[in-house]
C-alpha cells in the first residue's frame, strides 16, 4: 500500500493519470485483508485494472466496474477470450432501480460471477431440494460449473435475470406458481380448496417477468391460461425461457405425489387417522413441519425419478443437460 500510495502522489504533484496494473491481488490476503485492499485502492485517484478469482474482491465493487472474461472456441484460434460487461444503460433499459440492485445483490456473495451455469431459486429449501435431485442423478455441481444463488424474496428474480442476460451467463430459475398467478381470493389460506390446495385467478400477475420472457401478446396469454388449466403445457413453454416453476409451490407439489405423501406423513410421525393431503397442508404448513427443509429433503432423497412430482422430475432431468450445453458453448 505504501508503495500504491506513492504512485498516487506522484500522479497528483505531475497531474497525470497513473494506472496501476496487477495480477490477482488477493494471493495470500485473507477475505477481511481484501476488502480493505479494495477500500483503500477505491480513494487512491489511480486507475486501477487487475486481474482476480475471488468473489470477494469481486463483492468490493459495483457491477459497471467488472469485465467477466471466459475462454470460447474460437474461428482461427483453437481458444478465444470473450469479453461481458454491465453496460451504462443497463438500469434504464432493463428498468432497475440502481439503488434497489444493489441493496440486493449487497447480500449475495459475487461467486456467481464465475459460474459457468447459474440456478436461481427463491429460499434455502429450494437451494436443497436442487442439490439432492442433482446428487441423487448423478450429476456433479462442481465439475459441472453450476452455482445456486437463493434470492431471499422471489421478488429479486429480475435482478438476476437482467444480469444474466448481461453478462451471457447461462442460467435457470425455479418459481412457485403464485410468481406467476395471484390466488384466486388473493391469499394463500382463503383460497384452498377443500382439500387443501391453493387456487389460483386465470390472469397475469404484475410484476412478473411474463411479458419479458413472452413478449408477444399470443404467447403471455397461451402461458397464463396453461399455468391455469395445463401445468404441463405450462413447463413446457417454460423451459424454452430456461424457467421451472412448480404446479402450486415446492413443498405443496411433495404432497400431491403419494410416495413422496407418505415419506411426509413418516417423518413428521403423523398419526395414520391424521394422513391426509389436507391435514398437511394445513395444520403441519409451516416452517417446522411440510416447509421443514429436513423435511422436503428427506421426502425425494434417493426416491427413482418415477416416484417424484413432475416438477421435481424436470428439474432433476433438465438442469445437468443444461448446465453440459453451457460448458460446450460458453
Amino acid at each position: 500500500m505504501a508503495i500504491f500510495a506513492l504512485y498516487a502522489y506522484l500522479a497528483e504533484i505531475e497531474g497525470k493519470v497513473f494506472i496501476l496494473g496487477m495480477e490477482e491481488p488477493e494471493q495470500n490476503l485473507h477475505p477481511q485483508a481484501q476488502r480493505q485492499l479494495m477500500s483503500n485502492l477505491v480513494g487512491m485517484g489511480l486507475q486501477v485494472i487487475f486481474t482476480t478469482h475471488s468473489p470477494t474482491i469481486v463483492d468490493a465493487l459495483e457491477h459497471e466496474q467488472v469485465i467477466l472474461c471466459r475462454r470460447a472456441q474460437g474461428k482461427t484460434r483453437g481458444l478465444e477470450s470473450r469479453l461481458s460487461q454491465v453496460k451504462p444503460d443497463f438500469f434504464s433499459r432493463s428498468g432497475i432501480d440502481r439503488v434497489s440492485y444493489y441493496r440486493f445483490h449487497r447480500r449475495l456473495n459475487s461467486e456467481f460471477l464465475f459460474a459457468d451455469f447459474v440456478v436461481v431459486v427463491e429460499g434455502p429449501a429450494d437451494a436443497a431440494v436442487v442439490a439432492s435431485l442433482l446428487a441423487d442423478a448423478g450429476a456433479d455441481v462442481a465439475s459441472l460449473g453450476i452455482n445456486i444463488v437463493t434470492l431471499g424474496s422471489v421478488t429479486s428474480i429480475g435482478h438476476m435475470y437482467h444480469l444474466m442476460k448481461e453478462l451471457e451467463i447461462a442460467s435457470a430459475y425455479i418459481v412457485d406458481k403464485d410468481y406467476f398467478l395471484p390466488y384466486s381470493k388473493d391469499d394463500r389460506q382463503r383460497s384452498l380448496n377443500a382439500s387443501g390446495y391453493p387456487q389460483y385467478r386465470a390472469v397475469a400477475k404484475s410484476g412478473t417477468l411474463l411479458s419479458t420472457l413472452f413478449p408477444k401478446t399470443g404467447d403471455h396469454s397461451k402461458l397464463v391460461h396453461s399455468l391455469h388449466s395445463n401445468h404441463t403445457e405450462a413447463m413446457k413453454m417454460l423451459r424454452t425461457v430456461g424457467v421451472f416453476c412448480f404446479r402450486y409451490a415446492l413443498e405443496i407439489d411433495l404432497v400431491a405425489a403419494r410416495e413422496t405423501r407418505q415419506r411426509l406423513f413418516q417423518y413428521m410421525a403423523i398419526p395414520p387417522a391424521e394422513q391426509t393431503e389436507l391435514h398437511l397442508l394445513t395444520k403441519r404448513h409451516t416452517n417446522k413441519g411440510l416447509k421443514s427443509i429436513d423435511a422436503i429433503v428427506d421426502a425425494i432423497s434417493g426416491l427413482p425419478p418415477t416416484s417424484l412430482p413432475n416438477s421435481f422430475k424436470a428439474i432433476r432431468r433438465e438442469i445437468p443437460i443444461m448446465a453440459i450445453a453451457a460448458k460446450k458453448h460458453p
